[in-house]
């Protein structure tokens, strides 16, 4: 039986690729220049413990591991569908990140709209907004990642939802420990 994809596992499994690349293309030179053309960057980075090379070289295993998830979701690979829907999980965090920060600054603002009133709300509309947004469209695809369909055309049928986002919550703490024993 022939298997279907879903438009919307085309389109994210075609910007996964071309993002994924598209990283590759623009992050790794930008810091090698970065670099190369500071010395005081990677002195920096060394006195804070973070190795100079690290950054280019996750950057790059990040784009690398994108492109190899659109690929898999465009091949119905259940890989693909894992390291997708995670992707799409992380960008939520951020996103929630993102809202934590947006309330320490909704309180600063509050503390300093006697400054300069309409220049601070003006700049806080637009940055709610933004989280907003920012929050709401992986939150979307999230959502899409599970519905039948999807499911159906990664054979993850049998798979219930909430272990699913219980692996990438554990997913998630695991590489939050990684980050901050490597840092």
């Amino acid at each position: 039986m022939d298997k279907t994809r879903p438009i919307g596992i085309t389109l994210l499994s075609v910007w996964y690729v071309f993002s994924g690349i598209g990283s590759l293309l623009l992050l790794i030179p930008f810091f090698a220049k970065l670099l190369q053309s500071s010395p005081d960057a990677a002195a920096v980075l060394s006195a804070v413990g973070i190795p100079p090379f690290s950054i280019p070289f996750f950057a790059s295993l990040v784009s690398v591991v994108i492109v190899a998830a659109g690929i898999d979701m465009w091949k119905g690979n259940k890989g693909g569908w894992y390291i997708g829907s995670f992707y799409c999980f992380y960008f939520i965090l951020v996103a929630m990140n993102d809202i934590f920060e947006a309330i320490v600054t909704i309180q600063i603002f509050f503390m300093a709209i006697f400054v300069d009133p309409g220049e601070i709300l003006g700049g806080m509309i637009f940055y709610v907004i933004k989280i907003l947004i920012a929050f709401a469209i992986p939150i979307v695809i999230y959502a899409f990642y599970f519905t039948h369909e999807v499911k159906e055309y990664f054979k993850l049928t049998e798979v219930s939802n909430i272990s699913m986002v219980f692996n990438h919550i554990g997913f998630s703490i695991v590489l939050a420990i990684i980050y901050s024993w490597l840092t």
